[in-house]
């Protein structure tokens, strides 16, 4: 009988769910779609999960082992191909490589929340996997702030100025600073104020070594997760850094270090609001929005200095 993987990251993480679903279907294994996020899309009762690309994301998953059966009422249940089309992705079980296949949501689906029978469904299944809970209500947060975003459609003034690491794009609401992002392009530069010239002044000086702290109002929009984790990365002195896990236990939740790590991709303030000294639990430079070369380089730059004021002394 011909087998294949195929990969739950939405309601059919429910075991007993899809016990009843797919009786020949066994787990293989917990992993992760890298580069992805969980979202929500549909219609109001109809908004199911599904995962799109999302550089420095990651979705916890399980690995099932299915026969065609089973693929028939999957096809039936997510409604393939209207609904979700199938896609093949490679992921990593018990250390080794596979290709399973995967359910991903048709495009041209709105933004919307589940149903709360269906919310209910997925948490049951993150808690029967050993799944970090904070990740679901996150994700679940992140499609509120998606809408929201999008029924206000606020315009963001900003201005692009070049950088050490290529283009550094400053965005602002009157004289409070929203946004410090690294860009790889861009056709339009913006409008460069009085306000971005200073922002830009100070960060240049810090990149060159002559400035630790910053004197720029600056304003964090995001979920109330990421709102406490970026405060407390606001706090970590300059030349020093904190773990995942240290970050994690100081918002209130030891376990929450995949949230935390999201959190710390999404700080829409960089190096002003310093993810980049966030590390993984052995000092691991991982997970940078600006590239792990950028941020070793400023990790470097703030020790260099810190070495050189520890001379002079």
């Amino acid at each position: 009988m011909m087998t294949k993987y195929y990969i739950a990251y939405g309601s059919n993480l429910h075991l007993e769910q899809m016990a009843k679903r797919c009786p020949t279907a066994k787990v293989v294994g917990k992993s992760e779609i890298k580069d992805h996020t969980l979202t929500f899309r549909g219609t109001d009762n109809r908004s199911f999960a599904t995962v799109e690309p999302c550089k420095g994301d990651s979705v916890p998953i399980l690995v099932w082992l299915i026969a065609p059966d089973d693929e028939k009422e999957l096809d039936i249940y997510e409604e393939y191909p209207d609904l979700y089309r199938k896609e093949v992705m490679e992921v990593i079980v018990d250390n080794q490589p596979v290709n399973a296949m995967v359910y991903i949501m048709n495009e041209g689906r709105p933004l919307n929340l589940p149903s709360k029978e269906y919310y209910l469904t997925i948490l049951e299944g993150y808690n029967s996997a050993g799944f970090d809970v904070e990740y679901l209500n996150i994700a679940m947060e992140n499609s509120v702030e998606k809408m929201n975003n999008i029924k206000k459609n606020t315009r963001l003034d900003y201005a692009v100025y070049e950088f050490p690491f290529g283009l550094l794009k400053i965005g602002y609401k009157k004289s409070v600073l929203t946004m410090v992002k690294k860009i790889d392009e861009t056709s339009d530069y913006g409008r460069k104020t009085e306000f971005t010239e200073r922002v830009y002044r100070e960060i240049m000086e810090y990149l060159n070594g002559e400035r630790i702290s910053f004197d720029i109002t600056y304003n964090l929009e995001g979920t109330d997760f990421q709102k406490r984790v970026w405060e407390e990365i606001a706090r970590i002195p300059y030349g020093e850094t904190r773990t995942y896990k240290e970050i994690a236990t100081r918002v209130g939740n030891v376990n929450a270090s995949r949230a935390v790590g999201m959190a710390n991709n999404k700080n829409p303030i960089m190096i002003i609001v310093p993810c980049h000294r966030v590390v993984g639990t052995n000092g691991n430079l991982i997970g940078y929005a600006g590239g792990i070369e950028m941020k070793k380089e400023l990790l470097d730059m703030e020790e260099k200095v810190i070495m050189e004021v520890v001379r002079k002394h």
